[in-house]
């Protein structure tokens, strides 16, 4: 059997999460994703890339199918009346595809588990997109600690345009732009906390199947 976007259920993302809130929705939001993120963090790739040990071939895998998923994201952003201030940390679309051109690895065929997010994303509703938007902005907060290894890992300097400008987010802009976040989902009325903490969830669930995914012998 397969979904309305001809891919086996098995192959999406865990959706509807039995998620209930615990005190504020940003608490509910860092309690539904810890175990994802903590999974995340234990894939093969991303333990890699903090130990300085990862291929560019591999990183460039993660990249290509992490431009699928931002670009589908980046085309429902404008229907989020979000602040200015965490703009810089949800359009990373142009800074991602900068660094492909880098490696300039071969295109390869879109794994089911990217695509199944991709579709996910095109037809989730606008408070999973509020969830979405955290989980995006939560990695931005990632990458500064990643670039550190990244750097290290492949003799890149500070520079822009060396391959890691995906990751090189200033940090006033990311504290900034986290602090406002933070006000806009205090401020959040008459939202399905429900389907807030579901689309968070199911983002995470997610990009975790496609680190999972990434083939480390490449």
């Amino acid at each position: 059997m397969t979904s309305r976007d001809g891919i086996s259920p098995a192959a999406l993302p865990s959706a509807r999460a039995a998620v209930k809130p615990a005190g504020s929705l940003l608490a509910s939001l860092q309690q539904a994703t810890a175990e994802s993120s903590h999974r995340i963090e234990l894939t093969p790739v991303v333990r890699a890339m903090v130990s300085g040990t990862v291929t560019p071939a591999a990183y460039a895998q993660l990249l290509a199918q992490l431009e699928v998923v931002q670009e589908a994201f980046e085309r429902r952003v404008p229907e989020l009346d979000i602040p200015d201030e965490p703009r810089g940390l949800v359009y990373r679309l142009a800074a991602l595809r900068s660094d492909l051109t880098v490696y300039a690895q071969p295109r390869t065929a879109c794994p089911v588990a990217t695509d199944a997010l991709r579709n996910w994303i095109a037809r989730s509703t606008h408070d999973e997109l509020i969830g979405s938007a955290y989980v995006m902005i939560g990695s931005a907060h990632g990458s500064a600690v990643v670039l550190r290894h990244l750097r290290a890992a492949f003799g890149k300097g500070d520079a822009a345009g060396v391959g890691l400008d995906y990751h090189r987010i200033p940090s006033p802009d990311l504290r900034q732009g986290w602090v406002a976040f933070k006000s806009f989902l205090a401020a959040l009325r008459d939202a399905n906390v429900s389907e807030i903490l579901s689309g968070a969830v199911t983002m995470m669930n997610g990009l975790e199947h496609i680190h999972a995914g990434i083939a480390m012998g490449a």
